[in-house]
């Protein structure tokens, strides 16, 4: 009596494995035969790739599902996988299946390989991950639909849709809200399991690249000290400049061409001057470090600069006879504080206050030029330097 027992009890849970084994050889044919049909062009691998969108693209979140098991049973017995870990992490995103969000341990690591491997599987040169972002993209209200039909939890809801938003999304500007985001979920929701996920994985902090460049336009206004303020009682004028950044390190070039406003004639050098404006020329090629607080820079400069000043040219005499004092050596001592308006594809702006004083060896051309010119300059820069994640 117990031996039948036994065996009847053995048969009834050998038929439904045996059902299941006949169910799995059955989808993999079927699957084997749909790959082989979708492009006759391309090698198995690739026609499986191309299947996985187009079921994507219809909606077929059961028959993507079926695929990327059969892909990644036969795909990795090849030296390179068929799908690479950022375009599985995107596929199982679109499926919008809560397996993604539940199952924390396989989340982790399908997270921390996407993150860290290529985008693209290097083996297949098919757009595949761009094609699969593209359509995350276009329908990532519909996906979160999709999530909502199977009722997740609001932690998990909001954490899917962080996901959502930074698979999709690209650039300084969009990174930064989605850290913003972040932070809050892990506030709102510091007892889920998703939440170190949310920060290890979705928060990116960035930083500047560590070789940049710069352009400024702006207008310095100025006034002097020692015997210049006794010749000339303001300074103004357009000013140029081109910076040059290495890590923290930023050299500059600027020239100002100023006006020397004389309120009456002098002599000074053996010449006589008009009043009126005078050409003042300023120059400077200064040294400094950065130090950035978020969006808000500080940078202190150093370095040699050159003055040079020319009588009023709006007599009826020639630029020859005018008197000049040449190019004159001196030091230039100042800062810079810019605020960054950062775009998600450079180059970038940024405001500038420079305020700094420069004084040179005018005096060697007349004593009454010795002193210096205490300057402000305000102005806009675009900056070449990328944001690079971190």
């Amino acid at each position: 009596m117990f031996p039948v027992l036994s065996a009847l009890l053995l048969l009834s849970a050998l038929i439904p494995a045996a059902a299941a084994a006949q169910g799995t050889r059955e989808d993999s044919i079927a699957l084997d035969r749909a790959i082989r049909l979708e492009r006759s062009d391309l090698p198995f691998p690739g026609s499986a790739r191309m299947l996985l969108l187009r079921r994507l693209r219809q909606g077929d979140g059961g028959g993507a599902t079926l695929l990327l098991g059969f892909m990644a049973r036969y795909g990795s017995a090849d030296a390179t996988p068929w799908l690479s870990p950022a375009e599985r992490l995107l596929a199982e995103t679109i499926i919008a299946d809560t397996l993604l969000i539940r199952n924390v341990p396989r989340t982790t690591s399908l997270l921390a390989n996407a993150m860290q491997g290529p985008r693209q599987s290097p083996a297949f040169d098919d757009r595949l991950f761009e094609r699969l972002r593209d359509l995350l993209r276009e329908n990532s209200d519909a996906i979160a639909l999709r999530l909502d039909e199977r009722g997740p939890s609001q932690a998990e809801r909001v954490f899917f849709n962080l996901l959502v938003n930074q698979l999709a999304t690209r650039g300084y500007r969009a990174q930064e809200e989605i850290n913003r985001r972040v932070d809050a979920f892990v506030g709102s929701f510091p007892a889920s399991p998703l939440a170190p996920l949310a920060a290890m994985y979705l928060k990116k902090s960035y930083g500047e690249a560590d070789f940049g460049a710069a352009f400024m336009a702006g207008y310095s206004v100025g006034v002097f000290d020692g015997g210049l303020r006794d010749r000339f009682r303001l300074y103004y004028g357009p000013t140029l400049s081109g910076e040059l950044y290495f890590r923290r390190v930023t050299v500059a070039g600027m020239i100002t061409f100023g006006i020397g406003d004389a309120p009456q004639g002098f002599s000074a050098g053996g010449d006589q001057w008009r009043g009126g404006s005078a050409s003042f020329i300023a120059m400077a090629l200064d040294a400094g470090y950065e130090f950035r607080f978020g969006r808000l820079a500080v940078t202190p400069l150093a370095g040699l600069a050159g003055q040079s000043v020319r009588g009023d040219d709006s007599a009826e005499t020639g630029p020859s006879t005018l008197p000049r004092t040449n190019m004159r050596i001196g030091y230039d001592v100042g800062a810079i504080l810019g605020y960054r308006i950062p775009f998600d594809v450079g180059p970038h702006l940024d405001l500038r206050i420079q305020a700094g004083r420069m004084a040179t060896a005018l005096g060697d051309y007349d004593p009454g030029f010795s002193g210096g010119l205490w300057y402000l300059r305000l102005g806009f820069a675009l900056v070449q330097r990328p944001y690079e994640g971190r």
